[in-house]
């Protein structure tokens, strides 16, 4: 979270919200694109694949896509965000997420995006 702590340009946010827009403007796309995501990421390390082996991905998908909604809706509000960010990064704590699993995640989302939108990233 810590690049959260200093205030984002207002350019970023406004690409994160467009990006998100462009994507979860659909039902086909948003699916493909987290479909995407999560094949990249449970192929990136066995370990990651194995926190998800009592997923119901279905559910799992629902929580990804609200997370990252409210996320972008809250980008201009990094007071809110933050608390809500720790609140989730918590949660993920209990289903044994490390840290050091983030710059997968972070690859992952990357490269979905690169796949779904390959104009805008």
């Amino acid at each position: 979270i810590e690049f959260l702590e200093n205030e984002l340009s207002q350019a970023v946010v406004n690409h994160c919200k467009i990006t998100w827009k462009q994507i979860n403007h659909d039902d086909g796309v948003i699916n493909n694109a987290v479909k995407i995501f999560y094949k990249d990421l449970m192929e990136s390390k066995w370990e990651i694949k194995s926190l998800f082996s009592a997923a119901n991905m279905r559910e799992q998908t629902k929580r990804l896509v609200r997370a990252i909604g409210s996320t972008v809706a809250l980008l201009d509000d990094l007071d809110t965000l933050v608390p809500v960010l720790e609140e989730l990064g918590k949660r993920h704590v209990y289903y044994n997420v490390k840290p050091e699993h983030f710059k997968y995640v972070r690859r992952s989302w990357f490269r979905m995006l690169a796949q779904a939108l390959p104009l805008s990233w």
